[in-house]
């Protein structure tokens, strides 16, 4: 995959155990909205780490996995940080989002759009009211502690089909998106800690001499 889908993944997509596509019963629309916007605003800060790879390709050999941090204080500030095998950083401070790729010393700057249903990479950081309005949301059948939810972009012009989000005991745990051609990306999320005090550092990006910066307002 190259340098610059990869980026497009992480900027557009924010489990454990699913592996077939979203092919479950699912429960009352209104509660499940409820239930997620619930889980959600108990949610002020949550830093975690992650690693996102594609399914299904795994037995071709090709499966790449990327691994980082994320970061996230509502509402609207974010931080996603992958470290290896590329390192490339995003960063929402809540106002603009910053795209940073060190190998190419190039940023691209560009306004935050919270209601923009392709991005669920901004889906932890953004408002509730956002979350409703650019999404239709249904509460998958779980088991013991795990909950899931399937979102339904509202617009038929975005680039995810459906994106599922996973949580245990309250957690969120993974992502799943599934795109318009029928591949899913997954992001798993491990060390998970909620509600503990971030520095405002992570959320600003000041480029360094040097850096192209490449405005798209």
């Amino acid at each position: 995959m190259s340098t610059n889908k990869i980026i497009q993944k992480l900027l557009l997509c924010f489990s454990l155990f699913f592996i077939m596509p979203f092919a479950w019963a699912v429960q009352d629309e209104s509660a499940a909205n409820l239930e997620l916007v619930k889980l959600l605003a108990n949610v002020a800060t949550m830093q975690a780490d992650f690693v996102q790879f594609p399914i299904g390709e795994k037995k071709l050999g090709i499966q790449q996995k990327i691994y980082g941090k994320m970061y996230l204080q509502r509402p609207g500030k974010f931080r996603w940080e992958a470290v290896k095998p590329i390192k490339q950083l995003i960063v929402a401070d809540g106002k603009f989002v910053w795209v940073y790729d060190a190998d190419l010393e190039q940023v691209t700057k560009r306004k935050i759009n919270y209601n923009e249903a392709g991005n669920p990479a901004m889906l932890l950081s953004g408002s509730t009211e956002s979350l409703q309005n650019s999404f239709t949301i249904m509460k998958v059948e779980s088991m013991k502690q795990t909950v899931s939810f399937q979102l339904k972009p509202q617009t038929e012009n975005n680039i995810y089909q459906k994106i599922k989000l996973n949580f245990i005991n309250g957690v969120i745990t993974s992502m799943i998106m599934i795109d318009n051609l029928g591949q899913q990306n997954q992001i798993n999320f491990t060390n998970v800690k909620i509600n503990t005090p971030l520095s405002s550092n992570l959320f600003k990006f000041v480029p360094s001499k040097g850096i192209d910066v490449i405005e798209n307002v």
